[in-house]
């Protein structure tokens, strides 16, 4: 291994610098930031992916334990149909309503 700090011998390849040498190491530097970029893309992708799954799960176990507290004897989709009908019928009222009030 030669020292960076070491004076090279004349007609070592070592010495000089050439344009092809320059080019070939700045295109390997653009691999290997691409690569690298996309690595970090797939396990950025990954992450959010399992937090998506991870929220969806709680709040559905959250769901199911609310929906089955209630004392009916009505079954946890039922009641979860239900809600679903009940945020739709909120949401088709909120819509008809005017923007503002008059005054």
């Amino acid at each position: 291994m030669i020292s960076p700090f070491r004076k090279a011998r004349p007609g070592s390849q070592y010495g000089t610098m050439s344009v092809g040498r320059v080019a070939l190491d700045l295109w390997m530097a653009a691999v290997v930031l691409s690569v690298s970029s996309v690595g970090f893309v797939v396990v950025l992708w990954a992450c959010v992916s399992l937090l998506t799954v991870a929220g969806a799960r709680h709040r559905a176990r959250r769901q199911s334990r609310q929906l089955g507290r209630l004392p009916h004897p009505y079954r946890v989709t039922e009641l979860a149909e239900i809600d679903e009908a009940l945020d739709r019928i909120l949401a088709e009222e909120h819509a008809a309503l005017p923007r503002r009030l008059p005054g």
